[in-house]
């Protein structure tokens, strides 16, 4: 069989968008643990208001807001840091998705991917993603893809998992049913 071929030639949007997919499904924990801190800090200010004083409830509803907001801009500060490293020379990568397992090539390095490890598919309107162990994030720009539904079903099938939209990216991903012949 020959394999199938996608590729992405990275940009700013799609860095930016690879950094905030990825941040979503790789950090759940964290996003969960920081968002709830920060409104538990401003409930508590609050609820506290005629024990700790004024000043003590601004300093911590301030506090509260503050560490939101800092978590809700984590995936933009990683794309920045990511773009300035780069420095202007976006990278190019390429996969090659064979019967075993998936082949991603940058910059003459290969690396190889089993699809057992594969934990989730994700789309949106430009763009197929896949996740490593929920661990790492990766990205290809759909127009490349040699022949998009075909592919998309290749994966559905030697993943075990269904593709679902971006704005669902939460969600657990659902097995699709093998029939057993």
């Amino acid at each position: 069989m020959k394999p199938y071929t996608a590729q992405i030639v990275h940009t700013e949007n799609s860095i930016k968008r690879l950094m905030e997919c990825q941040d979503k499904i790789c950090h759940p924990v964290l996003n969960l643990i920081c968002s709830t801190g920060s409104v538990l800090l401003v409930v508590l200010a609050i609820m506290l208001q005629s024990k700790i004083g004024r000043v003590s409830t601004i300093i911590l509803s301030f506090l509260g807001c503050w560490f939101f907001i800092i978590n809700r801009h984590r995936p933009k500060q990683l794309a920045e840091e990511a773009i300035k490293q780069l420095n202007g020379r976006m990278p190019t990568i390429k996969y090659a998705f064979t019967d075993k397992e998936i082949c991603v090539t940058t910059g003459g390095h290969q690396e190889t991917i089993p699809y057992n490890q594969i934990t989730r598919l994700v789309e949106d309107g430009q763009y197929g993603y896949f996740f490593y162990q929920n661990k790492a994030a990766f990205i290809f720009e759909k127009s490349t893809a040699d022949n998009l539904p075909e592919l998309k079903e290749f994966l559905k099938d030697n993943v075990h998992l269904n593709w679902t939209g971006s704005r669902y990216v939460f969600q657990f991903p659902k097995k699709t049913k093998r029939m057993i012949l």
